[in-house]
Parts: C-alpha cells; sequence; structure tokens
C-alpha cells in the first residue's frame, strides 16, 4: 500500500480536528456531564492514543526519508567497522565514494569519486581558488552523517565506515 507523506500528517491532523468539534460541540450544548464523561473515556484511551501517534510520527519519518532519496536519486550506503589493515598505522576505517555529490547543492553538480584503500587513509587536497576542495570535504562529512542518521546518500556507491567524530577545520572562513 502506497502512502504519500502528506497523508500520514493528513490522518494525524484530521483526528485532532475531529476531536477538537467534539469537544467544541459538547461545550456549546452545555451538556458539562457529557463533556467530562467523554473526556473521562478519551482519557482511559490516552495509552492507545499515544502510541498512534508514536506510530504515525515513525511513519511520517520512514516515508519523509524515503522522499527526500527519491528526490536525491540516493542510494543506501553500506556501513563497515572498523578493522585492522596491513599498514599498523592506518585506522582501519573505510571510504569509499563514487559518484557522491553534496546533497545541497542543485544544477551542474560535479560528482567526486575517493577511495581510502588499505594504503590510504590520509588525504591531502590542493589547487586553486574555487577548485571545489571545500565542497569535496564538506561532501564527505556530510554523506558520513547521512549515512550514520539512516538516510540514503547521493552517490552511486558509498561504503563507509562508523564514525566515532566527525570534524571539519576549514581554515579559510568557507565553514
Amino acid at each position: 500500500v502506497a502512502v504519500a507523506v502528506e497523508d500520514v500528517a493528513s490522518v494525524a491532523r484530521l483526528g485532532f480536528q475531529v476531536l477538537d468539534a467534539v469537544l467544541a460541540d459538547q461545550q456549546t450544548t452545555g451538556d458539562s456531564e457529557a463533556a467530562v464523561a467523554y473526556r473521562i473515556e478519551i482519557g482511559e484511551q490516552a495509552d492507545y492514543i499515544i502510541h498512534t501517534i508514536t506510530v504515525l510520527a515513525y511513519l511520517d519519518l520512514v516515508f519523509a526519508k524515503a522522499q527526500y532519496a527519491m528526490q536525491m536519486n540516493a542510494i543506501e550506503p553500506t556501513l563497515l567497522p572498523f578493522r585492522p589493515r596491513k599498514n599498523p598505522n592506518h585506522p582501519g576505517s573505510t571510504i569509499s565514494l563514487r559518484s557522491a555529490r553534496h546533497p545541497l547543492l542543485t544544477g551542474n553538480v560535479v560528482p567526486i569519486d575517493l577511495d581510502f584503500d588499505e594504503d590510504t587513509w590520509i588525504l591531502v587536497v590542493t589547487g586553486p581558488n574555487t577548485g571545489g576542495k571545500t565542497v569535496s570535504l564538506k561532501t564527505v562529512g556530510l554523506l558520513a552523517v547521512m549515512a550514520q542518521c539512516g538516510l540514503q546518500v547521493p552517490a552511486e556507491d558509498a561504503k563507509l565506515s562508523v564514525f566515532t567524530g566527525i570534524y571539519a577545520d576549514i581554515g579559510d572562513e568557507q565553514s
């Protein structure tokens, strides 16, 4: 069954509107005993109501993430643990991105490829001004954060470790 994100939110809003209308109607008729009884009945169902709202919120999140992934033409990244490497200096992390795109840029975005293999764990980025260095670094960081948040990432392929911290210090006031 396909349900749009807007439909889930509409169901929740409709439920509250009906509840407000019933309570307002009972208040205007002056039937305070009936209104009190109705409120008690609603209170007895509070756990079910809270559970329903929680499920609707979760469904809203799932559909929002799916809609965002479709808009970005994103893929599900592969999350990998840290693992020992041949070189004892290698931290054991994995960053492998193919045709990765910055998630906030639109238009003619140049995708990047990055692959830290068994022998690569440090990257030095140099080049002319407006050459894309900052965008490339931010793309890697944002995609790592997105993957760890359970979002799909705008790339053709993505394999990333789960990092305990992601830090950026870009020293030319572009942060």
